[in-house]
């Protein structure tokens, strides 16, 4: 069955006034949730699906600094990172929320959730459905105006009532309230599937590598009487523990205290060193009596395929339901294939992007393709922040790191600077195309990269084979080497701008395959150049064999170094000759019969530097 019912004329205003009969509805927040989903599914399906209660979510002005045990929920993730550095998968810090307060007045349930930052920019709450833990209650109400706000999952339930786990913030609140929605909307689940998935943030060695920031864990006495309820049904798949007993027990297993002896034998709490602080044990146990949690009976394992897929990765509730979707059936069979190529091979920058945009292996391509990629994007990580940013598939990015190859080829590496800004602020209607990233670099190149002095003309140097090596001349240049190296080379207190602008320092980098060294040259009493410094990649030693290039470079630039002094000597010698010559035609050659006796020196003219010849 296929409905048009969320796009129906009035349906919202039937809505609220369908749900007045609650409470009090306010005119504005967020009215989402259960009570808004439940009422279009009696529209749809004319069942018995009940009003439970109204949650109507608020922005409050608090930020997430205040305290609060509710998890951090997110819209979706972004590789995390600056220019060169893409360290790791995190939140899109432009939606993060948690829940701050809950209040209820009757049926009337008021949340209080942290303020987003970037939410007065999109001005909609589609943010919040996106931190549900079922598609069947992904739709709300923005009371300000009217204007509803569902998720393609909900939109599927609604049509085919298949209830799925969407996220996994609260595991074992999910796994208690799956059976509640089981019995209220009469629909179909995967119960197994989403039970395996349930199950795996509550494994105690999943459990271990968990942010208290991003599961909640434990529950109160509302939970602990659904469980009761549901016992008969979810007894197969968990069991209820007590918050002391699970914090004993997980306090060990960080501690990795393996022993022949349990854990709870009376001789391990002789010995202090595997003794919990009494202090500890004290503050857990205030919590017996309010504070439980579900530990897995039938799924006890770690599922070894999304282990696979998160090494590496920092484990949070998105980048887990990513991996699980691709381990799924949720995947045709054929899309599936494709996306094990890439999270389940070598290439840890492409899975990265993998988990963040599954439109990535949606395209024809081979290993040879996400080879190409990962190799290129090791080297350049901004290419990675920014089709990650703009959803490219990989046949996409491949096309893309080929016009950056070719601009590299024409101009040089180190105009990435200028790439990176032209892509950041270019005209978002326009694709990418080698044409006008080579325009937008050249604009740049006239702009922004003007020398701070005159570079060295190296071209007669003979570079050995493989090997780049590059003046940094102008701040353009500096700001690319400092990123890329990932040194101070960019960093304005070192005055590297200052230093060469002197002309007595000079700045090189030295570019192979494998590798890429910043070396500061000095000249000394404008006679010989030595190398203050010779460092690698976050200020690591650099290899030998750039070490040998950096040697085989100064002795040439000593050389030229040289051989300029001396020229500019034989040339002055050569203009001092000329000039006396000049005087010769005027001069006669008259006897010195005459002249005064005196010393050699005193008849030197020493305003005129002048080659006698003394016999």
């Amino acid at each position: 069955m296929k409905s048009d019912i969320l796009r129906e004329s009035g349906v919202v205003e039937r809505i609220i006034c369908d749900l007045s009969e609650y409470g009090d509805i306010p005119n504005k927040g967020f009215l989402a949730g259960g009570a808004v989903a439940n009422l279009l599914m009696t529209y749809l399906w004319e069942g018995n699906y009940p009003i439970n209660d109204l949650d109507i979510f608020i922005e409050s002005e608090e930020s997430l600094h205040k305290y609060t045990s509710t998890p951090l929920r997110s819209n979706e993730l972004v590789v995390e990172g600056d220019g060169y550095m893409v360290t790791k998968l995190s939140y899109d810090h432009g939606s993060n929320y948690q829940i701050l307060n809950v209040e209820r007045d009757g049926l009337l349930n008021t949340i209080e959730i942290s303020r987003v930052a970037n939410r007065k920019k999109r001005g909609d709450y589609q943010y919040i459905l996106n931190g549900f833990d079922f598609n069947c209650c992904q739709v709300g109400i923005d009371l300000s105006n009217n204007k509803i706000f569902y998720t393609e999952e909900f939109e599927n339930f609604l049509n085919y009532r298949q209830l799925e786990v969407t996220a996994v913030y609260t595991p074992a609140h999910t796994a208690i309230r799956l059976f509640k929605k089981l019995d209220e909307l009469n629909c179909y689940c995967d119960i197994e599937g989403s039970m395996e998935m349930l199950s795996q943030p509550l494994i105690m060695r999943n459990m271990i590598h968990l942010q208290r920031s991003h599961f909640g864990i434990y529950f109160s006495t509302k939970y602990k009487e659904m469980y009761l309820k549901y016992y008969g049904k979810i007894k197969e798949y968990f069991k209820m523990v007590k918050f002391f007993d699970h914090k004993k027990e997980l306090w060990y297993k960080i501690n990795d205290f393996e022993s022949t002896i349990p854990n709870n034998h009376s001789l391990n709490w002789l010995d202090h060193t595997k003794s919990i602080p009494q202090e500890q044990l004290d503050n857990w146990a205030k919590y017996n009596d309010i504070m439980w949690t579900l530990e897995p009976k039938k799924y006890t394992e770690p599922n070894t395929i999304i282990e696979e897929i998160l090494v590496g990765i920092n484990y949070n509730p998105l980048t887990f339901m990513n991996a699980y979707r691709i381990t799924s059936n949720k995947l045709t069979k054929k899309l599936k294939e494709k996306a094990e190529k890439v999270v389940l091979d070598k290439f840890f920058l492409c899975k990265m992007v993998a988990l963040v945009n599954e439109k990535f292996y949606d395209c024809d391509f081979d290993s040879s393709h996400v080879e190409y990629i990962e190799s290129f994007v090791d080297r350049e990580r901004w290419a990675m922040m920014f089709f990650v940013r703009e959803g490219l598939n990989i046949q996409e990015t491949y096309k893309f790191i080929s016009d950056v190859k070719k601009i590299y080829n024409k101009e040089g590496e180190w105009v990435s600077e200028l790439l990176i800004r032209y892509l950041q602020n270019r005209n978002k209607v326009m694709k990418p195309t080698y044409e006008n990233m080579l325009e937008g670099v050249k604009k740049g190149q006239r702009k922004f990269a003007e020398n701070l002095i005159t570079p060295l003309d190296i071209k007669d140097f003979d570079l050995p084979k493989g090997v780049k090596i590059k003046e940094l001349t102008s701040e353009l240049d500096l700001k690319w080497a400092g990123r890329k190296l990932n040194n101070c080379m960019n960093n304005p207190n070192q005055a590297y701008t200052e230093k060469i602008k002197t002309g007595n320092k000079k700045l090189f980098v030295i570019i192979t395959e494998n590798n890429m060294t910043g070396v500061e040259f000095r000249l000394v009493e404008d006679t010989v150049y030595k190398i203050v410094q010779i460092l690698s990649y976050n200020n690591r030693v650099t290899s030998e064999y750039h070490k040998t290039v950096a040697n085989i470079f100064l002795n040439y630039l000593n050389m030229k170094h040289l051989k300029e002094i001396y020229d500019n000597r034989v040339n002055s010698f050569i203009s001092i000759d000329f000039l006396n010559r000049g005087f010769l035609i005027n001069l006669k050659d008259e006897t010195t019969n005459d002249n005064p006796s005196g010393q050699f020196n005193d008849l030197v003219d020493n305003t005129v530097e002048r080659p006698i010849w003394v016999g």
